[in-house]
């Protein structure tokens, strides 16, 4: 076992990496260690593996029959596709859909509690979404789920064009104040505004107005942070009706402009190409 551990923090993932996680999540002390060093890892902001690979192994403790069944489907047609495969001695080939589930339906041990404690503590938003699409609330109770989509709600919020109209009539009041506030409200909502901004730069006759505005725009459009493009990989494949495909949903009705608005868009519409083309398919390419 100190050998498989060790192996887990060396800078590449090793061979077999995911027949080694079973092995070790299988012994008590074992799948804890690992797991303090992974937490460890993700609240130094430092996560030692793609966020993918820890969404992913993490749910690999999650109980017996543990897999995500939606992937059975491939599993299923992989073998169906596949001619049957004898070794070198004509012994047949366990299909690797039988191989997964016997191999995946072992025993595991889950994050322990006082882990999983420390992880619903973490105050980055995208920290929080990755916590709540993996463990659910079965795991992390009613009232910490509703405040994490509650506040995922009002990141991605769109602003009305009525508010920013009053945000641009607000820049040119007589009284500093409120000058100033409508530039800090345009500051804190920028990307969603800046197509509002662009226009009203265009048509603004105050020298003032224009400045501000001007200075709005010289930010660039923020990037995505690197955890917040990773965990939308991660779930980029869901079920119907999962922890992720909820989290989906609220960004795709939220601004445009934002990062991670776009990004989920984005993977939506490969979704409805995917089913589109897998209809067609179906149909006899008619």
């Amino acid at each position: 076992m100190p050998q498989a551990l060790a192996m887990f923090k060396l800078p590449e993932l090793p061979g077999q990496y995911w027949m080694l996680r079973d092995y070790v999540l299988q012994d008590a002390r074992g799948a804890r260690e690992l797991y303090e060093f992974e937490v460890d890892g993700l609240l130094a902001g430092r996560p030692h593996r793609r966020v993918n690979d820890l969404y992913w192994g993490w749910g690999l403790g999650s109980g017996p029959l543990h897999f995500e069944f939606h992937w059975l489907w491939y599993w299923v047609a992989s073998d169906w596709g596949s001619k049957p495969a004898y070794d070198l001695a004509g012994n047949w080939y366990v299909p690797r859909t039988f191989e997964h589930i016997a191999t995946m339906s072992c025993p595991k041990h889950p994050l322990p509690d006082d882990l999983l404690d420390r992880l619903k503590r973490v105050e980055p938003l995208w920290h929080r979404a990755f916590v709540y699409v993996r463990f659910t609330e079965a795991r992390l109770g009613r009232a910490w789920c509703d405040r994490f989509l509650a506040d995922l709600r009002a990141a991605v919020r769109v602003v009305p064009v009525a508010t920013m109209d009053q945000w641009l009539t607000q820049l040119d009041a007589e009284d500093f104040r409120q000058r100033d506030q409508a530039s800090r409200n345009f500051a804190a909502h920028r990307d969603q505004c800046r197509a509002h901004l662009e226009a009203a730069e265009r048509n603004a006759r105050a020298p003032e107005v224009r400045l501000r505005i001007t200075e709005l725009l010289k930010v660039p459009p923020a990037p995505a942070a690197p955890f917040e493009e990773e965990f939308l990989e991660a779930v980029k494949y869901y079920a119907p009706g999962s922890a992720a495909a909820r989290v989906r949903a609220i960004l795709c009705d939220g601004a445009a402009g934002l990062p991670a608005v776009e990004k989920a868009k984005a993977l939506r519409r490969e979704d409805e190409e995917t089913e589109r083309v897998f209809r067609t398919l179906s149909a006899g390419g008619k």
